[in-house]
């Protein structure tokens, strides 16, 4: 199975043919390469709410969010790919929710994936509401894929969870910073290296890799945003990690662009048998 991650380039208050022109590019690269899943970043479309009034906020998390997922389902159904379309806040009712989604190439949203834990600060902090304990593994190509959520990688109970229930490969869309505004307010960036985010990224997808005998698509937004005292720096580091490999790919500076490579879940049966590591013993 071919996969295609994308890095994208976030900006705020883009409008809806600017992103959606090239959220298509990407795709058309995808199907190109004979690509059958895609996958973007966590908050790519928009960027982060704090960017944002409450009155844009009300439009981006109901009706905005409804236009693009079906937008999304349409060109799964165009191209025929399955997309994993990065993730939205969506507002349920009374809450807020950090949502992603697996859209089938018949255009059918197959799987959602709630994010259950959420950034301590932010909008998020502030606004979102945590899901429920309620990991699923769904069948895509005849492999058995799981989502999360950027920073659900810190948790290997999730994983493990996930793998328990057959996931041989688990995509996670993120907006990951090496530099913000929220992190600047903890008055630690004289204190430690700058390069500590890529190493967090870098070491956990590896260990989730081994530890779990399973593939890991870890798929990060990149670029600058700032709009008065509120800023962000995106890590990138979007890669591919493998059992018995460790990261096969990784694109490791902040700049846009597509990791293409061929799954084939060999690997992954092979680890299983040499390492034995969720078999039970009596």
């Amino acid at each position: 199975m071919k996969i295609a991650l994308v890095q994208f380039e976030t900006k705020i208050r883009q409008n809806f043919s600017l992103v959606s022109d090239r959220v298509i590019n990407f795709i058309k690269k995808a199907k190109k390469e004979n690509s059958q899943v895609i996958c973007f970043p966590e908050d790519f479309w928009f960027g982060p709410l704090d960017y944002y009034s409450e009155e844009e906020i009300k439009e981006i998390t109901t009706s905005l969010f409804l236009q693009i997922i079906n937008w999304f389902c349409f060109q799964a159904k165009k191209y025929s790919i399955n997309i994993i379309p990065g993730s939205f806040i969506v507002k349920e009712k009374c809450n807020y929710f950090n949502q992603t989604f697996f859209i089938n190439k018949n255009g059918k949203i197959v799987l959602t994936h709630k994010k259950q834990k959420l950034v301590p600060f932010g909008f998020e902090g502030r606004k979102v509401t945590a899901g429920k304990n309620d990991f699923k593994v769904i069948e895509g190509e005849s492999i058995k894929i799981g989502l999360l959520i950027c920073r659900e990688l810190f948790y290997p109970d999730f994983f493990q969870k996930l793998r328990e229930k057959g996931a041989e490969i688990i995509f996670i869309p993120s907006f990951w910073s090496k530099r913000s505004s929220d992190y600047q307010n903890h008055q630690l960036q004289n204190k430690y290296n700058i390069l500590s985010e890529m190493k967090v990224i870098d070491v956990l997808c590896q260990a989730r890799a081994f530890e779990n005998e399973m593939a890991i698509c870890f798929v990060n937004a990149c670029g600058n945003l700032k709009e008065k005292d509120t800023f962000d720096v995106l890590a990138g580091r979007t890669q591919v990690c493998l059992p018995f490999y460790g990261c096969i790919k990784n694109l490791k500076q902040d700049k846009e662009g597509m990791i293409v490579f061929d799954f084939d879940k060999t690997i992954i049966e092979d680890a299983r048998k040499a390492y034995q590591l969720f078999i039970k013993i009596t």
